[in-house]
């Protein structure tokens, strides 16, 4: 799951494709109730599937529900009973989709959607965008549906646009879920087109009568251009609304922003203060997709500000903590290295190794290494050595273009530390290490002409850039 990692201010990998932004949708709202207002971020297809069930045949049992929807739908001019149905239609139409090409009776396999990728943190509505627009004739009257003879595609596109009927009917007469349901489906690409325009014409709208997500995500699009063009001010505006009624995401976003004075805020310490105060708030609430609050505050509160934040890195500890059992990498890394040097907090090999596994399965390579070196030298009762895994720790961490590690894995070759000895792999690995800057990688290369041509070129790159060095030199682990 993404935010999990640094922070939440940076476009997440599954929202880009070719360098660009997908989608400005955060969230799949008609998956689930939607009263809280507070969800900020994508589920994936593995979560979804997990929601509506994997099994084909729950779609029987929707589809005679839904038949029950439509006929308290043609009665009824209660829009909350409209917007339920046109919700339920939603839920069983990516139902659909989840099932293409392991279905009983739809579309072949080459149809089904992209597996979400489990090293990203979550990832937006994998939807096939290869549909084209299909004549009159393809049509489906879902009042005489029989799913076991449909094909997928047409159950689907049937249930998207009636349900789509029923939500633009609503949006237009202003019925604020509706807006936010529509405007998402359209952002998130639900709809077998990613519309952002439309998307952010009504997450506007809905945000102006008051619904908490659609100001987040208007903030968002501004802070984007993602249908609109970017606008700083404007962006901080509908950020403020949100953050007012407790939205998570948004007193963190401003918090940070308010802090280190990014998007076109003001320099000094009024805002600074005020950037605090968001931030605590924000922690106080925080949650798995909101565990960067705790860490930034931390960090605010190890180093101590200006006479407003006394340094106090007892507290930090405990915000560092909040934010590693909230899913934060980051944080655990920092309490693994803590509990590992022994100077912030008492040595603790079994809290050390703890937080640097939780580190390391989250995908930090620093932290990968790390474990590499515990399990070479062991922590009885709490670790075994165990060389082979220590060498499987290290070629993880090299694999990430972590130069350290990709010297220790040369290393690893080199002596035959938990694998066979190969000199040639050594040699592959160190050279790697020594282009990324590993100093010690160049006296153990062999090609003697070839390490004077790398170090040459990071002179002069040193030279034309004096804050470009060679990776820094701390203190080294065992390993090395």
């Amino acid at each position: 799951m993404y935010s999990k990692s640094e922070n939440n201010l940076t476009t997440p990998p599954h929202l880009k494709k070719n360098g660009h932004l997908r989608s400005v949708s955060s969230t799949s709202s008609f998956f689930y109730d939607r009263t809280d207002n507070a969800s900020m971020v994508d589920f994936s297809q593995n979560v979804i599937q997990q929601y509506l069930g994997s099994n084909s045949q729950t779609l029987m049992p929707r589809i005679k529900t839904i038949e029950l929807y439509r006929k308290n739908a043609k009665k009824s001019n209660d829009p909350t009973v409209l917007f339920q149905y046109a919700q339920y239609m939603l839920q069983t139409a990516l139902l659909v989709e989840a099932e293409q090409g392991k279905s009983t009776f739809g579309t072949p396999a080459e149809n089904s959607p992209r597996e979400a990728s489990p090293s990203n943190n979550p990832s937006s509505l994998n939807v096939n965008k290869s549909h084209k627009k299909t004549k009159s004739s393809n049509s489906v009257d879902l009042g005489n549906i029989d799913p076991e003879k449909l094909e997928d595609k047409k159950l689907k596109r049937a249930l998207l646009k009636e349900a789509v009927r029923y939500l633009k009917r609503l949006s237009d007469k202003g019925y604020v879920d509706a807006q936010y349901l529509l405007a998402d489906a359209y952002s998130s690409g639900a709809l077998e087109k990613i519309e952002n325009r439309e998307a952010f014409t009504l997450f506007q709208s809905a945000a102006k009568h008051g619904h908490i997500e659609s100001a987040y995500r208007t903030s968002y699009c501004y802070e984007e251009g993602l249908g609109t063009g970017r606008d700083a001010r404007k962006a901080v505006e509908y950020l403020k609304m949100a953050a007012s009624k407790n939205h998570p995401a948004a007193m963190y976003k401003l918090g940070v922003y308010s802090f280190y004075s990014r998007m076109g805020l003001p320099n000094n310490i009024n805002t600074k203060k005020m950037g605090i105060k968001w931030l605590e708030r924000a922690s106080n609430i925080a949650n798995e997709l909101v565990a960067a609050a705790p860490y930034e505050l931390g960090k605010i509160h190890f180093e101590g500000f200006e006479d407003i934040v006394i340094p106090d890195k007892k507290y930090a500890l405990e915000l560092y903590s909040q934010a590693a059992a909230l899913g934060h990498v980051a944080a655990a890394a920092l309490l693994g290295k803590f509990y590992e040097v022994g100077e912030v907090v008492p040595q603790d090999s079994n809290l050390s190794i703890h937080y640097y596994t939780q580190a390391a399965l989250g995908g930090d390579p620093e932290s990968m290494l790390a474990m590499c070196a515990w399990y070479l030298v062991g922590s009885e009762p709490y670790l075994p050595k165990d060389e082979s895994e220590s060498f499987e720790w290290a070629k993880r961490s090299a694999m990430c273009n972590y130069s350290k590690a990709q010297f220790a894995l040369g290393n690893f070759y080199d002596k035959g530390i938990g694998c066979i000895k190969n000199t040639s792999e050594a040699q592959a690995w160190y050279t790697k290490a020594a282009e990324n800057g590993e100093e010690k990688s160049f006296s153990r290369l062999a090609d003697k002409d070839l390490a004077l041509k790398i170090q040459k070129r990071f002179k002069k790159a040193n030279s034309t850039n004096p804050n470009s060095t060679l990776s820094a030199q701390e203190k080294d682990c065992v390993i090395m």
